[in-house]
């Protein structure tokens, strides 16, 4: 491929903060018509890269190529962004706000590419609302459009995903999937970031784990069955509990009402922690046997059955899979109803009782 066949070229960039190096000697090359994910924990420098494709920090060295052009100001009406931090002015009206960054990015004629992108987005109702009077979730799918109504060559998506509920998280997925098909370049922070560090770090440590077996002599104790079901419910754990909380989430309006609605889900998350240890007693017990086909408790405690000699029959942890997958269904569904009906329609968090209401009468 040719330099003309990337949207963006890193050559050995370096940014450091007070000492602290953000980024160490970067080399990178996106093509163009891609979609391409930063994965990392806090802190490993995803939005500082972007920052400085965006020019709003300039490396300490190397070069930065965007779009075919170097230099401070490089493409810079061809690239849309969505930054970490939101940012809209509140005291204006949807409409207006979204027809102000086009015009940033030269678009003189946006009325038909505003409408149609409200329209999309489930917003053509709230079209002259004010920004102060949308939900948290609404005013992050605002911003997004306001990083693409332009029809830039290139986008910046930094967390895009962060406090949408799930039904939403699906229609900017497919958004961003139209873009690249139309030859728009997408590079998002943190995309996959919760099963893909989840499942980086189960590696580590299982390999730290069979190392330490193997040089000690206790391989002997590490059936590989029991390895593979345990990345099995490793995945499968973070995506149920991921949309546990998306679904208590999704009817938070600010971090007080978030720790109130979250600790009846952590009891429930916590629970078998303290009955593994009856179950690896006894692990064919009838307490043990329906203890760990219940599916927020499954994970764990299939597992330690599993592990205890002289382990289980293979269609129950199997079995235990699919409960988990179906409960992990119904909470996305949930969640969508809850954000929808509660939110959406109402404009204010809820109580329990209101989030059971809502899911089952819509």
């Amino acid at each position: 491929m040719t330099a003309d066949d990337y949207a963006v070229c890193i050559r050995g960039v370096t940014k450091t903060f007070s000492g602290h190096t953000a980024v160490d000697d970067l080399n990178l090359a996106i093509p163009r018509g891609s979609v391409y994910g930063f994965i990392g924990p806090n802190g490993s420098g995803k939005t500082t890269t972007l920052r400085m494709v965006m020019r709003i920090l300039h490396p300490d060295r190397g070069e930065i190529e965007v779009l075919g052009q170097t230099g401070q100001k490089a493409a810079s009406d061809r690239v849309g962004y969505l930054p970490e931090e939101r940012g809209l002015y509140k005291e204006m009206k949807v409409r207006d706000i979204l027809r102000f960054y086009a015009e940033l990015k030269g678009m003189r004629r946006s009325g038909p590419a505003i409408d149609l992108w409200l329209e999309r987005m489930g917003l053509s109702d709230w079209r002259d609302k004010k920004i102060q009077a949308l939900s948290k979730g609404m005013a992050q799918k605002v911003q997004f459009i306001s990083a693409v109504v332009a029809n830039p060559e290139l986008v910046l998506l930094d967390e895009p995903f962060s406090g949408l509920d799930p039904v939403n998280v699906v229609a900017l997925r497919e958004a961003v999937l139209d873009l690249r098909r139309q030859g728009t370049t997408i590079m998002m922070g943190k995309l996959l970031g919760l099963v893909g560090i989840s499942i980086t770090l189960a590696a580590v440590y299982l390999g730290g784990a069979y190392w330490a077996a193997l040089h000690y002599g206790f391989d002997q104790f590490l059936a590989p069955y029991v390895l593979f079901w345990f990345l099995v419910y490793l995945v499968f754990a973070v995506l149920m509990y991921g949309a546990l909380f998306i679904a208590v989430g999704a009817a938070c309006t600010d971090l007080r009402e978030t720790q109130n609605m979250l600790w009846p889900v952590m009891v429930v998350a916590m629970l078998p922690m303290f009955v593994w240890l009856n179950v690896a007693k006894e692990p064919n017990s009838s307490f043990s046997t329906i203890a760990s086909f219940v599916p927020t408790a499954t994970p764990m405690l299939m597992l330690v059955r599993l592990a205890v000699p002289p382990g289980i029959a293979w269609w129950q942890p199997a079995l235990g899979v699919l409960g988990v997958l179906a409960l992990t269904l119904v909470l996305v569904y949930a969640a969508g109803r809850i954000f929808r009906v509660g939110i959406l329609l109402q404009g204010k968090g809820a109580s329990p009782r209101d989030l059971v209401r809502w899911v089952i009468r819509g």
